[in-house]
This record gives structure tokens, sequence and C-alpha cells, in this order.
């Protein structure tokens, strides 16, 4: 659907059902519209708000209050992890994850890099998750500079 359908869906929904507590949509192309019928309809921080990915209005968004939060997939991670993961592999003549892991998730340069670009790999048992990223105001800063970069 277009924008203008969308936001029109959404606001007669939510007059429809005013005991709406949250919403989540699924990216910018629903969250735009999205975030316009919440503030036509004044309900800024009455209805919790969720969506994925970013863009300058989910920003802006999530800046304002409006977005609690947006889920990130971290797609640098997910190229960074197994480049560096084979790297590590090939440096340290090993195919012992557990000792890799370690190796990666004590490496300074992975970590500040990781730092500088907002990044939170998760390290399991037997694997490194590259995501999700959770976007929050308390990151939102850091984060929307590398959106579409880094992020």
């Amino acid at each position: 659907d277009d924008p203008t359908t969308v936001e029109s869906k959404v606001s007669a929904y939510l007059r429809n059902n005013p005991n709406t507590q949250a919403i989540l949509t699924l990216g910018p192309s629903s969250a735009h519209p999205t975030l316009k019928a919440v503030d036509k309809m004044g309900l800024k921080g009455k209805v919790f708000f969720a969506t994925f990915d970013l863009s300058p209005e989910i920003s802006a968004g999530i800046k304002d209050g409006t977005i609690a939060f947006a889920i990130d997939q971290q797609p640098y991670l997910q190229g960074y992890i197994p480049v560096a993961v084979l790297a590590l592999m090939k440096e340290k003549k090993t195919k012992d994850l557990p000792a890799v892991m370690a190796a990666l998730k004590d490496n300074p340069k992975a970590k500040k890099r990781f730092a500088e670009y907002g990044l939170a790999p998760v390290y399991g048992p037997r694997h490194i998750s590259s995501g999700p990223g959770f976007v929050t105001k308390e990151n939102i800063s850091k984060v929307e500079k590398y959106a579409g970069k880094y992020r």
C-alpha cells in the first residue's frame, strides 16, 4: 500500500480500537505513515510503538519518544563476523571454535570497531549472533550516523 493508505488504515484502526496499547511496524514503509497517524491523533507516548530498521524519520521518532525502539539487524556484523572468524582460524591454524570466539571477543581492534559503531554481537556457547540490536534513546546518537553504512 502507498503511505497515505497505510496512514488512513492505521488511523481507522486506532479510532475503532481506542484501547490499543502497542504498535509494531515492519520497517520504514509502514513506520513512516504510522508515525504520522500517531502524531495526528495525539497518541505520542500513549501507545507503545516499536519498529524494524532505521531511517531519519524513525530516528526522530526514537528521539522524541514516539518510538520506544527499532530492531536493527546489524548487517555489518552479518558480514564482519564470518570473515573475522575465518581470518582467525587461518591465523591461529585452528578449527577450535571456542578458542576462535574468545580471540575475536578479546580482539582490541574488533572491540574498538564494535564500540565505535554501536554494535553488539552476542557470543553464545557455539555461535556468535550478529543481532538483533536495539536502537533506543540511549544509543540513537551513536547509531544513527551509521544507519545505512555500518548498521
